[in-house]
């Protein structure tokens, strides 16, 4: 069974009491969002700092917005479409990724592109494969776009990733 949110912009949780009228559908609007909102931010966005500097409808649209921004995946070979797909979300990011994302407006599938040992990550490329080649553009459009330095397997093959101190551990 696959949960997923599929939107073009930013979705605030109503607040008119005209917001809905279907309790089911009320109550599992509000599950979704719910389970959207527990996930990981853009960048690691201190969720608390919002409270001290935003009021709450804004506060509400920056962290969907980090929420979205860090973990939308392209969801068609069309450009300019993206879909939320909370189980996907939930997926590492490698540059050489073992599994394969397949999706359209609606579905995602995550299939095996290699024969995966039992216990090893499944991992998925948050990039297109055009865009896996070029070692520092990649990195580039991770840190910018998602919010990270990359530090899978690949990167450090590549020697791109610097060693962890003692300190860091």
């Amino acid at each position: 069974e696959f949960y997923f949110l599929v939107a073009e912009k930013a979705i605030r949780k109503g607040r008119s009491r005209d917001r809905r009228l279907s309790a089911r559908v009320d109550a599992q609007a509000d599950f979704y969002h719910d389970r959207i909102k527990a996930l990981a931010t853009k960048s690691a966005l201190d969720r608390n700092a919002l409270d001290d500097t935003l009021d709450e409808d804004m506060r509400e649209q920056v962290l969907v917005c980090s929420i979205a921004e860090a973990n939308c995946l392209l969801c068609t070979e069309e450009p300019n479409f993206v879909a939320l797909f909370e189980a996907a979300s939930r997926f590492n990011h490698s540059c050489a990724p073992n599994a394969t994302v397949e999706s359209n407006r609606a579905t995602l599938l995550v299939r095996a592109a290699v024969d995966i040992q039992e216990g090893k990550e499944v991992t998925i490329s948050y990039l297109p494969k055009g865009l896996l080649a070029d070692s520092s553009s990649r990195r580039q459009r991770l840190e910018m776009g998602r919010g990270f330095l990359c530090r899978c397997l690949q990167c450090k093959d590549e020697g791109l990733v610097a060693p962890v101190s003692e300190s860091e551990v």
